[in-house]
């Protein structure tokens, strides 16, 4: 093979740019936003890049929610080759990246989250007190305890009526119960399986791949060794009244948690403590949306809600230990920015050899541009005009 056509490979492979199901997500939610339907490929046709950024930024969002909505820009742009607009959304948020990791450092809550706040490293220090438990409340605080630091934890409600599967085949998969089933194997497995929650009934969680989460090994023995010495076909019957309401099986789980905590801290606390634990400036959005979905919402109401402050609280770490932490996570920056220009200027020089590609989809694009064009009856841009080589026709009034 020649060196040019070494070279023509090469560049198909780096210029194949391809939009994520998140930015999907992203640009779609954004055309909602500016009045389009979710219909984000028009919304591009009839705004200009400057319109677009700037409701980005004007918007009363959280920076999170800015800073994936200008990268998925980005990323359209790139993919309809329009350079200048790429590197304008690719700056702009870069820089609110920088501040999101900023803010980040500075570890900063509200007086309210200060006073009620617990991190999971506390939470797992109180979960161990009770460890050793003799008796069903001791039992109920254990299990309480480990939901919330070993699992990713769930509303109540969803627990509140949750029953014990002994069998897989026990799992009903319709109906109004949740159940939790683990293995007997040499290395235990199990899962939650969820038919009624507070988002069982939207179009994402309803699908049956969604109603499954699976659980991890030491909480599955913690709920084993539960139900052993504890047997019961709840996983929280509270045996004084059977058929109480799930309000108040909920209330009881709160005040079985404040008890314990000996703080106000309910299970929204509990939520955004493990998720702030394990939600890093380096976690990637694929595994910040898998986490999302094992807490049943969506990530941009986890990034919106939840404090980014991964347990760096002054009240429990020394100040030794808050300043390794903080070079910790200056050091990882600093070796992700080095990696991010390296890649840069490699795709520059790669940008600057002249090759001519073939587009595969250039009839196809071409169509769709003048078919949506001709059918709304909007003006096609000048750059796609020149791209896909479209004239207006005076006498139709048709774009061909």
């Amino acid at each position: 093979m020649s060196k040019k056509l070494q070279h023509t490979e090469l560049l198909k492979k780096e210029k194949t740019v391809e939009l994520s199901k998140h930015n999907v997500e992203d640009l779609e939610v954004l055309a909602v936003k500016m009045g389009y339907d979710r219909d984000y490929k028009t919304l591009f046709e009839n705004r200009t890049g400057r319109n677009i950024m700037n409701f980005i930024l004007k918007t009363d969002y959280s920076l999170s929610w800015k800073e994936h909505k200008l990268y998925s820009a980005k990323k359209y742009y790139e993919l309809i080759g329009e350079e200048k607009n790429r590197k304008s959304f690719l700056d702009e948020a870069q820089g609110i990246t920088q501040i999101i990791n900023d803010n980040y450092l500075k570890n900063e809550m509200s007086e309210r989250q200060q006073e009620s706040w617990l991190s999971q490293e506390q939470l797992t220090e109180i979960r161990e007190r009770f460890k050793d438990y003799e008796d069903e409340d001791g039992m109920y605080s254990y299990l309480i305890l480990s939901m919330i630091t070993m699992q990713p934890p769930l509303r109540p409600e969803a627990w509140a009526k949750m029953y014990f599967a002994t069998k897989e085949k026990d799992v009903e998969k319709t109906g109004d119960k949740n159940y939790i089933y683990c293995s007997n194997s040499k290395t235990p497995k199990g899962y939650y399986y969820l038919n009624k929650d507070k988002v069982s009934n939207t179009p994402y969680f309803s699908k049956e791949i969604k109603k499954s989460i699976s659980l991890s090994t030491e909480f599955v023995e913690v709920v084993k060794m539960s139900k052993k010495k504890f047997p019961r076909e709840k996983v929280f019957d509270f045996r004084n009244n059977k058929n109480e309401h799930i309000k108040e099986v909920e209330d009881k789980l709160r005040k079985i948690l404040n008890k314990a905590t000996c703080k106000k801290f309910g299970f929204s606390n509990a939520r955004a403590s493990y998720r702030t634990y394990h939600v890093k400036p380096t976690t990637t959005t694929k595994e910040r949306h898998e986490l999302a979905d094992k807490m049943r919402h969506s990530n941009e109401v986890a990034e919106s809600v939840y404090t980014k402050v991964d347990g760096l609280d002054p009240n429990y770490l020394t100040d030794e230990q808050s300043k390794n932490r903080i070079a910790d996570l200056e050091s990882q920056l600093t070796d992700r920015d080095k990696k991010i220009a390296e890649l840069e200027k490699y795709i520059q020089g790669l940008r600057s050899i002249t090759v001519d590609i073939v587009d595969t989809n250039y009839d196809k694009k071409r169509y769709d541009i003048i078919s949506s064009a001709n059918k709304k009856g909007f003006q096609i841009k000048k750059a796609n005009q020149d791209r896909y080589n479209i004239n207006f026709n005076d006498a139709s009034k048709l774009w061909e």
